[in-house]
């Protein structure tokens, strides 16, 4: 990309959501020196050749975007605890020229975890989506975490997973990762894992390969391909 389209000094890599081929979204943070930072919201109708700024939208702290079409979308923010809130839910009915936000209540007491993060929106229809925790114990080891509303984030129903959640498309298509076991000897600071799909709701699942990514890198699919 064109390192002038997003502004600023250039820092930070967008947060990007596209819907279909054209219309996506781009957020971005970057460091303005002296300790503060400042954020970017974006839409492009041509596939990325051009921005427009929101320069309203006022998003801060975002850990997860999920548009459900070109009117409806999620955001969610991430502050942890000892703010307040810790953890909101951002909602536009306008394709992100204006937002309202909502909290998103802890899974579990805060007494449990040192910390909790609040990321993966996911949308199920203008009205219903989840969001996912993920909480660390004192001793370091990571819970997750689906909360699930129906009614706009009014109410949230939070329910403990077994590991970080799957990732779909659709009610039939998904993936997930999976460290090999025994696990393979890597280059430092580098993890194989083996890629599975499934084109059944989770029925079955069959391998795509084994894909060498760096410690800490999210995966994200838009569609069946």
């Amino acid at each position: 990309r064109n390192p002038d389209t997003f502004g600023g000094d250039g820092s930070g890599f967008p947060m990007l959501e596209f819907v279909d081929s054209q219309y996506g979204w781009a957020w971005r943070s970057f460091f303005l020196g002296a300790g503060s930072s400042g954020n970017e919201f974006y839409q492009t109708i041509d596939g990325g050749r051009t921005w427009r700024l929101f320069p309203e939208a006022y998003l801060f702290h975002l850990t997860g975007m999920d548009f459900l079409d070109l009117k409806y979308g999620w955001v969610t923010q991430s502050y942890g605890f000892g703010y307040l809130p810790p953890f909101s839910l951002g909602q536009t009915h306008d394709g992100g020229s204006s937002w309202e936000f909502s909290e998103v209540p802890p899974p579990a007491d805060p007494e449990r975890y040192s910390n909790c993060r609040l990321s993966s929106p996911s949308m199920r229809s203008p009205t219903a989506g989840e969001v996912t925790f993920e909480c660390v114990t004192d001793d370091g080891e990571s819970e997750w975490f689906v909360s699930e509303s129906s009614d706009s984030g009014q109410t949230w129903q939070a329910r403990p997973i077994p590991t970080q959640p799957d990732q779909f498309v659709s009610a039939s298509v998904g993936w997930i990762r999976e460290l090999p076991r025994p696990a393979e000897v890597t280059e430092p600071g580098t993890q194989h894992w083996d890629l599975q799909w499934t084109h059944d709701g989770g029925l079955s699942w069959s391998s795509v390969g084994t894909v060498a990514l760096l410690r800490g890198t999210s995966f994200d699919f838009v569609s069946a391909q």
